[in-house]
Parts: structure tokens; C-alpha cells; sequence
């Protein structure tokens, strides 16, 4: 595939051909924040990072003509990618301070939902015949289900302020969302929030499983 891209960009002319895609599917359940990038076997910290948390801490163990997929339970903590807030990825790349480019992007990163990320590995050459790569980005929201847990969410609690757009679990074992800044009261005030979903026991126990909180 040949993409005609005026010289005057900082995009050249892409080629890519593709030799034996290969691909993994790995599950992330958020319990911090995450900053996907490219793992460097050379850097001493990359290294030790994957071998405590794996892809976990988001680093991807990428190179030309793999894809990695990523099904992320999504907690309040946020998602960067190369260092960069998703909005800010796409200027980046045109910089050419970053490999990452996101072709697709329709996730829905609120506590609770499930994300499926694609981040795939490509060689390309320029015009002049260096060559480089890059990582094309797709992002999809799966489902929109509670899941909360304790590092990401919290329970609501009394005497506490909440400002708009916090999640919390309600006494009712619901996912909410704050619309309201407020202080919370003694006792639940549903007026200050929307409700986003349900979180049942099954679900609470799968998530505290995935995260090793229980056997």
C-alpha cells in the first residue's frame, strides 16, 4: 500500500509490506495509570518493569509486522500513549516526535467500561528510502459495564467532596458518576449523581481476581 503524501509535510510517501503478521491479545486490568509505549530491552527500567508488571504497566513488546491487542478494564486513572494525552498523540506523530498514530479512536475510558485497543507494529520508507516505524492505533469501546474496584474507584463515603465527573460505587453497589460538585452528607444523595450501571457480586470477584486480590 502506497500513501501520496506531499513532500512538504513531515509524511513521505509510505510503503509497507507485510510478512507474517503476527499477533497476541493481552488483558489489562487498570488499577493505575497507563502510559503505552514501545518496551526498549536496552533501557534498564523498561526491563525491570516488564519483568514485575509485563505489558501491565503498558509496555508493548513490539517490532515490524506484530500486532498487539489489549483488552483494557477501565478504571478513573487515564491512559496516555508515548507520554502524550490521547488528543495530543495524532500532533505528535505529524512532529515526528512519536511512532504512535491513532487511526480510530471511539473508546469510552469512564470506570468500568472494557476498551479494546490495536496497536500495530509497522517498517515503512520514506521518499528517500529510510526506513522507520510506526505504530497505527485503533481504540473501541467494547462494553459499558461497572466493574468497579478499590485502587481506581472508590466506595462513596460520607463527608467527602466529589467534584463533577468523579465515579463512585454507591451504597447500592452501582456505578455513579458526579454531575454535581458537592460534599457528600450522612447519607446518600442520589440528586448529585448519574447513574452509569450495576456491579454484582460475579463481576466484583472476576476484577479482584484479575488484579490478584483473591484466588
Amino acid at each position: 500500500m502506497v500513501v501520496m503524501v506531499g513532500l512538504s509535510s513531515n509524511i513521505y510517501n509510505r510503503m509497507y509490506h507485510p510478512n507474517q503478521i503476527k499477533e497476541e491479545t493481552q488483558v489489562i486490568y487498570q488499577d493505575r495509570s497507563i502510559d503505552f509505549r514501545i518496551l526498549d530491552k536496552e533501557l534498564l527500567d523498561h526491563k525491570d518493569l516488564y519483568e514485575q508488571i509485563k505489558h501491565t504497566g503498558g509496555l508493548l513488546n513490539l517490532k515490524p509486522g506484530k500486532i498487539c491487542h489489549i483488552r483494557l478494564y477501565t478504571s478513573t486513572a487515564g491512559i496516555k500513549i508515548d507520554g502524550y494525552e490521547l488528543e495530543e498523540v495524532n500532533a505528535a506523530f505529524l512532529n515526528g516526535d512519536t511512532p504512535f498514530v491513532i487511526l480510530e479512536n471511539s473508546g469510552k475510558f469512564a470506570a468500568g467500561n472494557v476498551n479494546y485497543l490495536t496497536f500495530e507494529c509497522i517498517e515503512i520508507t520514506n521518499s528517500i528510502g529510510v526506513k522507520s516505524t510506526e505504530v497505527k492505533v485503533k481504540i473501541n469501546v467494547l462494553q459499558e459495564k461497572a466493574m468497579g474496584h478499590g485502587s481506581g474507584m472508590t466506595d462513596w463515603a460520607p463527608n467527602t467532596y466529589y467534584a463533577v465527573n468523579d465515579d463512585i460505587i454507591g451504597p447500592d453497589k452501582r456505578l455513579y458518576n458526579c454531575i454535581i460538585a458537592h460534599t457528600s452528607a450522612a447519607e446518600f444523595e442520589e440528586n448529585y449523581w448519574q447513574r452509569q450501571g450495576s456491579v454484582d457480586e460475579s463481576d466484583l470477584l472476576d476484577f479482584e481476581r484479575g488484579l490478584g486480590l483473591v484466588d
